[in-house]
């Protein structure tokens, strides 16, 4: 997952940088639409992939305090 992640936040990067005529299929929308949601995407992703490594107790625990707390 963070892979993939990290390959859409590539993707978002070399979106910002190409001009609109060299872009091609790389431009499904205008620019500015691509690079967020591209970036959106890949943090998601790479977000995700690294909470999988987190051990299951340190969640838990994140989630009971924010219980008491909340």
């Amino acid at each position: 997952m963070p892979v993939a992640g990290g390959f859409l936040l590539l993707g978002a990067l070399i979106r910002v940088i190409l001009p609109e005529r060299r872009a091609g299929w790389f431009a499904i929308r205008g620019k500015t639409t691509d690079a967020l949601t591209l970036t959106t995407f890949g943090a998601l992703l790479v977000f995700g992939g690294l909470i999988l490594l987190v051990e299951r107790e340190w969640i838990v625990g994140i989630l009971g305090f924010i219980r008491i707390v909340g």
